[in-house]
C-alpha cells in the first residue's frame, strides 16, 4: 500500500496527461504530487478518507488547470 505518491510530467519520455478513475483509490496517502502535464483527474481517483480524517498532509498539484472527477 502506498503512503506518499508523485505522478511524474513523464514516463520514458511520454508525457502523463491523465490519472485514471480510481488509480489510487485504495491507497492510504500522506502525500500526493501531480506533475505539471496532468490534465485530468478520474472520478474517485484517490480515497475520499484521506481528506475526511486529514490522513492526507500534502497535496501538490503543478499545473494551473486540472479537470477532477470527469
Amino acid at each position: 500500500m502506498l503512503k506518499d505518491v508523485k505522478i511524474p510530467s513523464q514516463i520514458n519520455g511520454v508525457e502523463v496527461r491523465n490519472i485514471g478513475n480510481n488509480a489510487f483509490a485504495l491507497n492510504k496517502l500522506a502525500e500526493i504530487t501531480i506533475g505539471k502535464n496532468v490534465v485530468s483527474i478520474g472520478y474517485g481517483a484517490f480515497p475520499k478518507g484521506n481528506f475526511n480524517n486529514a490522513m492526507l498532509k500534502k497535496l501538490l498539484i503543478e499545473q494551473k488547470k486540472v479537470l477532477i472527477g470527469k
